[in-house]
C-alpha cells in the first residue's frame, strides 16, 4: 500500500493520491521508463544525494522505484522534499515567472508520494524501518555561495541558517514518521486504509455522496479516524460533514468559528505600533509579504507592525499591481490570509494608490 502519510495528513483519507512526475518542471530530466533503468542507476543517485537539488531527489525516487528499490527510493523522495522545502523558502525566486515555475514542484512536494513520501511497507517492516531512518540520520546537503536550486533567489541565507533549517525541518519529518509507524503498524487502520484505497481505486474521478461507494467512503473516513484517536493520534479538528454543505445556518457558524484562527486584517484595540527589528515573526512575515507581492507580479505599497495581547506580533501589508486587485495581507506566527483591500480601512500612514 502507498501514500497513507497524505491520507493521514489530509484528514485520513479526505483526497486521491497522484504520483508523481517523473519529468522536472523545464524538462531536462528524462521520462523514466524502468525497463531501460539498472539498479546501478539508482546507486547514481544516492551516491549524489548530498549535492543534489530537490527536483534531483525527487526525480532519483522515481529512478530508484522503477529498479524496485523502496527503501532508497523513499529516502530521495523524503530528503527532496527537505531539499526543496527548505530551498523555497530561504532561497526565494526573484521573479513571477520563476515562483510560477515552481507551481509543479509544489504540487510534487505536496501531493507527489504522499506527504511523507515514505512506502508504507517499509515503514511497517522493523529492518527496512531501520536502513531508512539511518539514511536520513547520515544525510547532510551541501550548501555553499555557489549552490544553485533550481531558479534565481532574491536572497541568499547563510550556511549557519540553511543548516539549522535542514535540522528542523529533519527533526520534524522524524516526528511525523513516527505518527505513520504506529498507524501503519496497526493491523486494524491498515486494513481500513487498504479497503479504502479501493474505493478510491473504483471511483478515479470522484466518488458520488449518493451512492454505495459514497457511503462507504465516508464510513472508511470515520472509522479510519476513530481508530487513529484510539491509538492516540492528534487527528485535528473533525472534517466538516458533507451535509452542511448546503445549511446556510451550519455554513455560517463553521465560517465563524474557521475566522476566529486568524488575526484581523484591520488593527483593533490593544494593538501597540512595533518596529519588528530583531522579531523572528515579523521578518517571516516580511518575507511572506514580499513573497506574495512577487507572485501576483506586484508590490507591497502599505506596511503596518503591531502587537497584540491575544495575537502576538501581526504584520499587515497592501499589496497592489500585478495580476489582481489590492489586497491587505495579514500574518502572525499561526495563520497568514489575504483579504480585497477595499473592505478595509486603509494603513495608517500609508497611502495606498490606485491601480491603473
Amino acid at each position: 500500500m502507498r501514500n497513507l502519510a497524505l491520507i493521514a495528513i489530509l484528514s485520513f483519507g479526505l483526497s486521491s493520491p497522484v504520483m508523481a512526475q517523473a519529468v522536472s518542471r523545464d524538462g531536462r530530466f528524462k521520462p523514466i521508463h524502468g525497463k531501460e533503468l539498472r539498479e546501478s542507476d539508482c546507486a547514481s543517485h544516492i551516491a549524489k544525494a548530498a549535492s543534489a537539488t530537490g527536483e534531483t531527489l525527487i526525480y532519483g525516487a522515481g529512478v530508484c522505484k522503477a529498479v524496485q528499490k523502496p527503501v532508497e527510493s523513499s529516502f530521495l523522495f523524503l530528503i527532496g522534499q527537505l531539499r526543496a522545502a527548505s530551498d523555497i523558502m530561504l532561497l526565494p525566486p526573484a521573479t513571477q515567472a520563476e515562483d510560477q515555475g515552481l507551481m509543479g514542484l509544489y504540487t510534487t512536494l505536496y501531493y507527489g508520494q504522499g506527504v511523507n513520501g515514505a512506502d508504507d511497507e517499509v515503514l511497517r517492516n522493523p529492518a527496512t524501518r531501520a536502513r531508512l531512518f539511518k539514511l536520513l540520520d547520515e544525510w547532510s546537503p551541501d550548501y555553499g555561495p555557489d549552490y544553485n536550486p533550481g531558479w534565481t533567489a532574491r536572497k541568499r541565507p547563510d550556511a549557519a541558517k540553511y543548516a539549522a533549517t535542514i535540522a528542523e525541518g529533519k527533526a520534524g519529518q522524524r516526528q511525523y514518521l513516527d505518527m505513520v509507524v504506529r498507524m501503519v503498524s496497526d493491523d486494524e487502520y491498515y486494513a481500513l486504509h487498504g479497503q479504502y484505497l479501493e474505493v478510491m481505486k473504483r471511483n478515479p474521478d470522484s466518488i458520488s455522496p449518493n451512492t454505495a461507494d459514497g457511503t462507504l467512503f465516508d464510513d472508511l473516513v470515520r472509522r479510519k479516524r476513530d481508530r487513529a484517536i484510539a491509538l492516540g493520534i492528534d487527528v485535528g479538528p473533525a472534517p466538516p460533514d458533507p451535509r452542511d454543505v448546503d445549511d446556510p445556518v451550519a455554513k455560517e457558524k463553521a465560517d465563524a468559528e474557521m475566522l476566529r484562527n486568524f488575526a484581523p486584517a484591520s488593527r483593533e484595540d490593544g494593538e501597540k505600533v512595533i518596529s519588528g527589528n530583531a522579531d523572528p515573526i515579523a521578518e517571516k512575515c516580511t518575507d511572506h509579504a514580499e513573497r506574495t507581492a512577487v507572485s501576483r507580479g506586484g508590490r507591497i505599497v502599505g506596511m503596518l507592525i503591531t502587537s497584540s495581547p491575544k495575537w502576538g506580533t501581526i504584520l499587515r501589508a497592501d499589496i497592489a499591481g500585478g495580476d489582481a486587485d489590492i489586497e491587505r495581507f495579514t500574518c502572525t506566527d499561526r495563520s497568514t490570509s489575504s483579504r480585497p483591500r477595499d473592505e478595509v480601512p486603509p494603513l495608517p500612514g500609508h497611502k495606498v494608490p490606485a491601480v491603473q
